[in-house]
C-alpha cells in the first residue's frame, strides 16, 4: 500500500494500485516502441553489418530493450537488459541530452553526487554538458571509447506521436570499423531510421517535406556506403 502497489477502500477492502497501472502502461509503451523498431533494426544491421542498440530511460540509467547483433566474428556483444548511466555512451547520452532541462540537472545530479569525475567511467560533468550541447546541436551522438572500450557509437532520437523523445537508436562496433567517412555515413543511416520508427509511432517531423517511410510492411531502404 506504501508504495501505491495495492490501495484501500472506505470499507477496507484492498484492489490494484495505480502504480501497477503506470507500470502496464510502460510495457505496452515499450512493446509498441519494439514492434515499431524492428523491422528497421534489422535491415539497419543487414546493411552495416554492426550490431544495433535499442535504448529507453529508467531513473538515472539506459536500459537495452532491443538489439540486433552483427554477424561478424569481431563485435559488440548485443545484450538485451543491459543497463548503463545515462552520461555514458551513444544511446545514453542521446536520451539525456534531449531530456527537459530541469530533469537533465536531477539525472547528472544524482549520478555525480557532488563530484566532478564518475569514477567508474573516468569522464567528468564538464565533459558529459560539453556533448549534451554538441548533441542538440547536431541531433545526433558519435561516441567513442566510453561505455565499451575500443568501440563507436552513432545514435539517434526516437520521438512519440507528442515529438518527445521516448528512446534513442545506435549503429555500434569497434573503433577500426568507424573511419571518418564511414562515421558521416552512419550518423545520415541513423538519422533516417530513427525518423523511420519515429513515423511509425505517430510522430510528424514539421521539417520533414514527407513522411520518412510509406505506410508498407515491406523492409525501409537506406543507402549504407563502405
Amino acid at each position: 500500500e506504501q508504495h501505491d502497489i495495492v490501495q484501500r477502500d472506505d470499507q477496507g477492502a484492498y484492489y490494484l494500485g495505480y502504480r501497477l497501472l503506470r507500470l502496464g502502461q510502460r510495457v505496452d509503451q515499450e512493446t509498441a516502441l519494439i514492434e515499431a523498431s524492428r523491422k528497421v533494426m534489422d535491415h539497419l544491421g543487414e546493411v552495416t553489418n554492426e550490431s544495433i542498440f535499442l535504448g529507453v530511460a529508467s531513473g538515472t540509467d539506459c536500459v537495452c530493450v532491443a538489439a540486433y547483433e552483427s554477424p561478424q566474428s569481431v563485435r559488440l556483444y548485443a545484450r538485451v537488459g543491459r543497463r548503463a548511466p545515462l552520461c555514458v555512451g551513444g544511446v545514453p547520452k542521446i536520451l539525456l541530452a534531449f531530456m527537459p532541462t530541469t530533469e537533465r540537472v536531477e539525472v547528472l545530479d544524482e549520478l555525480f553526487a557532488g563530484r566532478d569525475t564518475l569514477p567508474k567511467y573516468g569522464i567528468s560533468r564538464a565533459k558529459v554538458e560539453a556533448q549534451i550541447a554538441e548533441i542538440q546541436a547536431r541531433g545526433c551522438a558519435i561516441i567513442a571509447d566510453e561505455l565499451d572500450h575500443g568501440a563507436h557509437s552513432v545514435a539517434a532520437p526516437i520521438r512519440d506521436f507528442t515529438g518527445q523523445v521516448v528512446a534513442a537508436l545506435s549503429i555500434a562496433g569497434p573503433s577500426p570499423r568507424f573511419p571518418a567517412e564511414r562515421i558521416a555515413n552512419y550518423e545520415d543511416v541513423v538519422l533516417k531510421a530513427a525518423a523511420a520508427i519515429s513515423h511509425k509511432l505517430g510522430y510528424a517531423d514539421p521539417n520533414a517535406e514527407s513522411a520518412p517511410l510509406p505506410e508498407t510492411d515491406e523492409s525501409p531502404q537506406f543507402l549504407v556506403m563502405d
